[in-house]
Order: C-alpha cells, then sequence, then structure tokens
C-alpha cells in the first residue's frame, strides 16, 4: 500500500511538472503571436533542446534545462519591465555582456543575484556532461538523430527572421513575447529612422542663426542623475519634507519640467537626447542601445556645433569611458577630453566607477575644470550620488510624512526619504552653484537637468496632471548676461534642450538645430507629445527624410 502511494505521488508530481512546463510554453509563445514569432520560437527552442540532448543523452534533462534558460531570460524580461518599463531585446545582452559594465550590472542587486544563479546553472550542466559515461562514444549515434533535428530548427528560425523581422519592426513598440523579441532583435542592421518617418507633410522653412563675434560664453552641461521634484510625489505631508531651492532657483533664466523618454535607469537615452537633440524612442528597436548603435550614424550634434564655434569640449564623468560604450560615443560626437574625477586630483582610482561621489564635490570639480582650460570652454558633466538603490538605513531620524487619507507601507516611504534626503544635499550645492555662476565674471550659460526618475514605483501616484508623469523631471538654465526670468507651465521635451541653450550662444545653430528650435516653439515644446500630429510627422520628415540626420 506504501509503494502504491509512493508510486502515485511520483507519478503525480511527474505530470504536474509536465503540465506547468506546457502551460509555461503556451503563456510564452501565445502573447503578442504570429505566425513567424511562434514559428521562429518554437524552431530556436527545439534547436536548443537538441543540442542539450547531443551533449548528455537525457531528453527529459534537456527539456527542463531549455525550460529553465527560458524562464531565466523572462524573469530578466519582467525585471526590466518592472524597473524600467521596456522590453527585453537582444541588444540588452550586448550591454549586459560588455565587460565594462560588470561593475553597474552589480550594483542592481536582483539582476545580479539572477545572473549568478544562472552562472551556477551552466557549471552544474557542465559538471552532468562531464560525468555523463563515455560521452564521445555514446554521442556518435545522437549526431545522426539530433544533427539533422538541430539544422532543420536553426533554418526555421533564421527563415522566420527573414520573412517576420520588417513585420515584428511595425509592430515595435508592442514587439512579441519575449522569445520573439530577442530573436528578431538579433543580427539587426542599422537603419536609419527615415524608413518609418517618411511623409507628405511639409514642415515650415526655418532661418538658420549664424554666429558673430559677440564673446562666446562658457558652456557648462550638467546631468544630475535621478533627478525630478519631491512636490511630484502626491499624498505627502509638505510640512515634512525638506525645501529644495534647485528646483525653483531665485537665478534662473529658464526653468521648467522636463519630457524624458527613460525611467528609472538607462541614462545614456537621456544623454543621446542632451547631446544630439534626438529622442532615443525614434531608433526601435536600438532605442535602448543608443550608445552602441544610433549615436555613429547621427550626423549633427551639441558638440559638433561647439567645436565648429572654436570651443574646447570636455567630458567629466563620475564613470570610466567604458561604462555603456560612453567613451566611444562621446569621442565619436567629437569631445577633446574626458576627464575621470581622479584626474583633477579626486583621491581614487581612475579605473573605477564612482557610485558615491558627492554632487558637491562634483561641482568643485566643475570649476577646475573650467580653469584648465582657456576659453571659449563646454564642459558636459553627470552627477552620481542620487542614484539608486535606496536603502531605509539610511535614514537616521524618519521624518517625511504621508497624508491621514494616504496608507504607504512604512519601508515604501522611508525608501523615498533616502531618496529625498540626498536630494536635499544635492540642492545645496546645486543652488550655491547657480549662485557662483550668476556672479561669475565670465559669460556662462549653466544648464542642468534630471535625466529620469528613481525606479521607486510610488504608488498614490503623482501631483501632475500630464500623461505619463512617471517620464517627467526638470531643468533649470543660468544665463548669467541676463536678468530674465521665465518658469514654463509646459512640458519641455528633451530632445529640445539643445536647441533652447544652443540659441542664446552666439554661433552657428546649424540646419538641424534651427529645425528643431523652430519644432518646439509651433509645438509649445512637445515632440511625441505633439497633439498635432501632422506637424509631429512634418518635422520627422524633415529631420530624418530630407535632412538626413541619422544616416
Amino acid at each position: 500500500m506504501h509503494c502504491t502511494t509512493t508510486n502515485f505521488r511520483a507519478l503525480m508530481t511527474r505530470y504536474l511538472t509536465w503540465a506547468l512546463i506546457v502551460i509555461f510554453w503556451v503563456a510564452i509563445f501565445s502573447y503578442r503571436a504570429s505566425p513567424y514569432t511562434v514559428l521562429g520560437g518554437i524552431s530556436l527552442v527545439l534547436s536548443g533542446v537538441a543540442l542539450v540532448f547531443l551533449l548528455s543523452g537525457k531528453p527529459k534533462f534537456s527539456i527542463y534545462s531549455v525550460s529553465f534558460l527560458v524562464a531565466f531570460i523572462w524573469v530578466l524580461h519582467s525585471i526590466k519591465r518592472v524597473f524600467w518599463k521596456e522590453k527585453f531585446l537582444f541588444s540588452d545582452l550586448t550591454i549586459l555582456m560588455d565587460p565594462a559594465n560588470f561593475d553597474t550590472a552589480v550594483h542592481y542587486p536582483i539582476p545580479a543575484l539572477i545572473a549568478l544563479l544562472a552562472g551556477l546553472l551552466i557549471i552544474y550542466v557542465s559538471y552532468r556532461l562531464y560525468k555523463s559515461e563515455n560521452p564521445l562514444l555514446r554521442c556518435l549515434p545522437r549526431c545522426l538523430i539530433t544533427l539533422p533535428i538541430m539544422g532543420g530548427c536553426l533554418w526555421g528560425s533564421v527563415y522566420a527572421i527573414e520573412k517576420g523581422q520588417v513585420a515584428w519592426l511595425q509592430s515595435m513598440p508592442g514587439g512579441s513575447n519575449v522569445i520573439g523579441n530577442l530573436m528578431m532583435s538579433a543580427n539587426l542592421k542599422y537603419q536609419s529612422p527615415a524608413s518609418r518617418m517618411a511623409s507628405n507633410e511639409k514642415f515650415p522653412e526655418v532661418t538658420v542663426a549664424h554666429g558673430d563675434t559677440k564673446t562666446k560664453p562658457d558652456l557648462i552641461l550638467l546631468l544630475q542623475e535621478s533627478t525630478t521634484n519631491p512636490l511630484f510625489y502626491k499624498g505627502i505631508d509638505q510640512t515634512t519634507m525638506p525645501a529644495m531651492t534647485m528646483f525653483n532657483s531665485p537665478v534662473a533664466t529658464i526653468q521648467g519640467l522636463l519630457r524624458v523618454h527613460t525611467y528609472g535607469g538607462a541614462t545614456w537615452r537621456s544623454e543621446f537626447s542632451a547631446l544630439t537633440g534626438l529622442s532615443s524612442e525614434d531608433f526601435a528597436p536600438f532605442s535602448s542601445s543608443v550608445f552602441y548603435s544610433a549615436v555613429f550614424h547621427v550626423q549633427d550634434s551639441v558638440i559638433k556645433r561647439l567645436k565648429e564655434a572654436g570651443y574646447t569640449v570636455v567630458v567629466l564623468s563620475p564613470f570610466t569611458e567604458g561604462s555603456y560604450n560612453s567613451g566611444k560615443a562621446y569621442r565619436h560626437l567629437g569631445v577633446d577630453d574626458i576627464l575621470h574625477p581622479a584626474d583633477l586630483g579626486y583621491p581614487t582610482n581612475p579605473n573605477k566607477n564612482l557610485w558615491k561621489i558627492k554632487t558637491a564635490d562634483m561641482l568643485a570639480l566643475i570649476k577646475k575644470t573650467l580653469e584648465r582650460y582657456e576659453g571659449p570652454v563646454a564642459v558636459y558633466a553627470l552627477t552620481m550620488q542620487e542614484h539608486g538603490p535606496y536603502p531605509v538605513e539610511d535614514v537616521s531620524s524618519p521624518k517625511l510624512k504621508t497624508m491621514v487619507d494616504i496608507k504607504v507601507p512604512d519601508e515604501e516611504r522611508l525608501h523615498l526619504e533616502s531618496y529625498f534626503q540626498r536630494l536635499s544635499e544635492a540642492s545645496q550645492a546645486v543652488s550655491a552653484f547657480d549662485l557662483w555662476v550668476k556672479e561669475r565674471k565670465e559669460p556662462t550659460i549653466f544648464v542642468r537637468f534630471g535625466d529620469h526618475q528613481p525606479a521607486l514605483r510610488w504608488k498614490p501616484g503623482y501631483t501632475l496632471s500630464f500623461e505619463r508623469p512617471d517620464y517627467i523631471t526638470h531643468f533649470a538654465l543660468i544665463d548669467n548676461r541676463t536678468e530674465e526670468h521665465h518658469t514654463l507651465t509646459q512640458l519641455t521635451d528633451i530632445v529640445f534642450l539643445s536647441g533652447l541653450f544652443l540659441e542664446r550662444m552666439p554661433i552657428e545653430q546649424g540646419q538641424f538645430f534651427a529645425t528643431n528650435s523652430k519644432m518646439r516653439q509651433l509645438c509649445e515644446g512637445r515632440y511625441l507629445d505633439c497633439p498635432n500630429k501632422n506637424l509631429l510627422r512634418a518635422y520627422q520628415n524633415e529631420i530624418f527624410v530630407n535632412q538626413k540626420i541619422a544616416e
């Protein structure tokens, strides 16, 4: 009787396991399915099963291993959807497998843990293959069976990519299931957005502003990591919130809300927009890897405009050049020097990414950089201390409170308070730097902007009335040559930030940035949010098709 019960349990466990595997595969392939993504995905999976079977001779082990691998990829996809609200594509593997980004990957504990588990799985599979009896002798008959299957499956995947890739590209950013997205985004050749942006709509003619002999002001462009106005978060008792002057600077010439195209990370997407005047969204499915692809096809940029006007252009970054391919991207755009804080006397290893460097220290290093070069000088710098995670242990004496009718778990509130503490410290340093710029004898333009919001996922929501409030940060421009003060009430898209400050400088704008400024004026700072879709199509046709800005 005991034996029968044991056999029954074993049988039920086996059936349940297979049922879960079948449900998992059906769920994977049924999401946004198309004939080619299903054909290619199944072919790819079967070729993987055949390969493991070829090496191990164990059919169930082969199915389990490949199922685990796909589940691992699905988890990575889910993490990206939760933290960064984007799909997992083949280009992400390029970023993950770049050794220069390993330090960044480890900074995110959950992905790092999953990567460790994947490594342990590979070691385990390798051990099982090593321990199998006479693997080489037993391999020959399996080869005769599995190699033709693998060949047929791989051909099916290649056929599906060739026939279905165009349709898949047209479905972006909706895309397909995680396997379909990985498969269809593999071996993609760069294509200019011009192929998708062609339109019969005509954009109004623009007048290109030419340079003159006026004294050229120094330019400081500061990317403020994970920086957004805390007043955006709904349900907080503002009497318990630290005051942050940098979001309402008394010396700002222009300041307002900034629409960005990334959330919780992928800083390079905001860098790309600020330096080129283009949106990473227009380069899908390369939108997540523009510093590995699109940037090398851009025909004009802020740096090119500055260089042609006689500026020395310097990048000051707390990260090493190899991180997210930034060094190659900056140098392709034309920068003269890329400095690490260690190059300016900051006590650290020059080959180390500085996750904890204070914003006040970065601002002090900007001053040193300006003194290092003869003008005119343009410095592009990045802060880092405001980057997550935001451990609750950093909150020594909790003060932040929510409104009476807002119920938020204590841990979530403490994460937010941890973030606010870093913002408050940065605000003091930035506000002092604003005043320093305003009082500086040399003509200077200082532009600062938040690259994206932190990945806090604040459940009570936002106080903003705009769509997609989680993709809104703040920017400010301080021009010490004027006493103007403007606070913009509408959104300004980050693609227009560069045109906004370039038109204040006595340098050649160029056709692209003149068009960029015209579009900002016509649609009141909005780009993809522009309600006049005919105007948007006309602008995209003008810059991508007529001007060939990204060939």
